[in-house]
């Protein structure tokens, strides 16, 4: 299939529900993480972008698009602990579904550039 007319969220079900408990045995907390951080992204979508989550292409999916979305999240109120978790889960995904379609390796590769924020020392 054609990248741009590539669902994002293709692989989403799979994803959730057999690779990361099943495959990767990751604990129903983790995947409640990612989850909600699916959740997250569908409210940029929505509220910032005005995209239908139905609309939304792998090809969108651009680390300037990451790099927007973080900086929502920042204004949303998110630390830079949380932002770092949504980057991880929308990166983990993005692995994922370029193993399940080559094709996506060049979205993968883009967004996997997008480094991590430095989170702050707490003081004990």
């Amino acid at each position: 299939m054609k990248l741009d007319n590539l669902a994002f969220y293709k692989y989403s079900f799979s994803f959730l529900n057999v690779y990361l408990p099943d495959q990767r045995g990751r604990s129903p907390n983790t995947v409640d993480t990612y989850s909600s951080s699916f959740t997250v992204l569908n409210r940029f979508l929505a509220e910032k972008k005005h995209i239908s989550v139905l609309d939304f292409k792998f090809s969108d999916c651009t680390s300037d698009f990451v790099m927007e979305f973080l900086d929502w999240l920042k204004s949303e109120g998110n630390k830079e602990a949380t932002r770092n978790i949504r980057l991880t889960c929308l990166k983990g995904y993005l692995e994922y579904a370029a193993k399940k379609d080559v094709s996506l390796s060049s979205v993968y590769s883009a967004v996997d550039g997008v480094k991590c924020l430095r989170v702050p020392k707490r003081e004990k």
